[in-house]
């Protein structure tokens, strides 16, 4: 069951194809998909819009 976090899905997602992350928004912009990602790098917590093309679902 996915995670709510105020009426969106909470999703999580690959960056890049090798870092672990969240997609907690969306929205298209330019007629393209973005997402806001959540993630952890060297112990701090990083949150930004980043293309669509850079998230995937799983690992490759």
């Amino acid at each position: 069951m996915p995670r709510v976090l105020d009426d969106q899905r909470v999703r999580h997602v690959w960056l890049d194809s090798t870092c672990p992350a969240l997609v907690v928004d969306r929205r298209k912009t330019a007629g393209r998909w973005e997402g806001q990602v959540v993630r952890v790098e060297d112990g701090e917590l990083l949150v930004g819009w980043v293309s669509g093309d850079r998230i995937s679902t799983i690992e490759l």
